[in-house]
């Protein structure tokens, strides 16, 4: 009886050790790819925002930190008007504010989306003049 349990009490703590070290590998390497699987969305970018029939054209400068943070800035083409933008990128989830200064309207501007490519992001919008739509992002090569 004896040595049926010390051999159990073994076996258990092999197993507890096993697991610890693949608890400890998984979450290395998770974090690991997750911050290599960043979508790159930092560059120059032509967006066309769509609310309704109407489309509207803006052109974004934005620079992507190792950490997935986005900053720069934005720029209609009705307009002349320069927008601040910060936001997150998460894997492929892209995700942004757009602030235009009150000088020009004071609009706030959401986009969440998804860069399917280095070139192309896609996804929903909201602008508090304009209410949602949809828009499309395609990077300057």
């Amino acid at each position: 009886m004896k040595l049926t349990i010390r051999w159990w009490l073994r076996g258990l703590a092999a197993l507890a050790l096993l697991g610890i070290v693949f608890v400890g590998i998984s979450s290395a390497s998770s974090s690991l790819v997750s911050a290599a699987t960043n979508a790159n969305a930092g560059g120059n970018w032509h967006y066309k925002l769509t609310f309704g029939g109407h489309s509207y054209a803006w052109d974004a400068t934005l620079q992507q930190s190792g950490r997935g943070i986005l900053t720069g800035r934005s720029d209609p083409a009705s307009m002349d008007c320069l927008a601040s933008v910060k936001g997150r990128v998460a894997g492929r989830v892209v995700a942004m504010k757009w602030q235009v200064p009150t000088r020009c309207g004071a609009e706030k501007i959401k986009l969440s989306g998804t860069a399917w490519s280095s070139t192309r992001i896609t996804g929903t919008v909201v602008d508090s003049q304009l209410g949602k739509g949809t828009f499309t992002a395609s990077k300057d090569l």
